[in-house]
């Protein structure tokens, strides 16, 4: 099959019957390609469509599954990918809207969307959250059981000593060859350096409760 062209002053134009310019569309006839609501082109063959729309599930799969989605006055906040500073507000529900240019180009689902409603599914079942501004939010607390409090803190020091020494007796001590003065087993040194650290007091004011954990065989 051989295409003619025309020619223009040394110009070629496309083939006879193709339409390069807006007026050469209404003279031949010849209407521009249609895009279909999802963005794709009318005449893509269906695997490509198919494509199309699953890569956009899946980068809203990874935001969901990556990323932290907040709802702050009812409206969603999806971070994006390419920017995570920068965040979408996102509105769920009857209106649904982003504003992100997929979405401002297609007005149809994007990303940002299908990930939100994939957190609201998954973390709020499905169901909008519930936002009551006349109600002060208060801290929750716990109440405290003041006689085993009390007792813990105060044979804390004790139970801690017994503890790290449990946990120094199965230090294997290295083989010492050199002549000379035995140095002190690595077991004590770490159970001083430890024991040292826990009670945040100076090494004169330290003296004495490794004296008391000599005296209790820590040492």
């Amino acid at each position: 099959m051989r295409i003619l062209y025309e020619s223009d002053g040394g110009r070629k134009k496309g083939p006879r019957g193709c339409c390069n310019s807006p007026g050469s569309e209404k003279a031949s006839g010849v209407s521009p390609p249609e895009c279909t609501s999802t963005g794709i082109l009318a005449d893509t063959p269906q695997p490509m469509k198919v494509a199309a729309v699953e890569l956009r599930e899946l980068k809203a799969l990874e935001i969901a599954a990556r990323c932290r989605i907040e709802c702050k006055e009812g409206t969603w906040l999806v971070p994006s990918q390419t920017s995570p500073a920068t965040k979408y507000r996102v509105t769920l529900g009857d209106a649904v809207s982003c504003q992100c240019e997929d979405f401002q180009l297609r007005r149809l689902p994007c990303k940002h969307v299908i990930a939100a409603r994939i957190v609201c599914e998954r973390d709020h079942d499905g169901k909008p959250l519930e936002i009551d501004t006349t109600v002060i939010p208060k801290r929750k607390t716990y109440s405290q059981v003041w006689p085993v409090y009390n007792l813990a803190q105060s044979i804390e020091k004790h139970r801690f000593a017994e503890l790290l020494f449990d946990l120094c007796r199965g230090i294997r001590e290295p083989i010492h060859t050199k002549p000379g003065r035995k140095p002190h087993t690595a077991k004590d040194s770490i159970f001083a350096m430890t024991y040292k650290v826990y009670s945040t007091v100076s090494e004169r004011r330290f003296s004495c409760d490794l004296s008391d954990a000599h005296a209790d065989g820590h040492l």
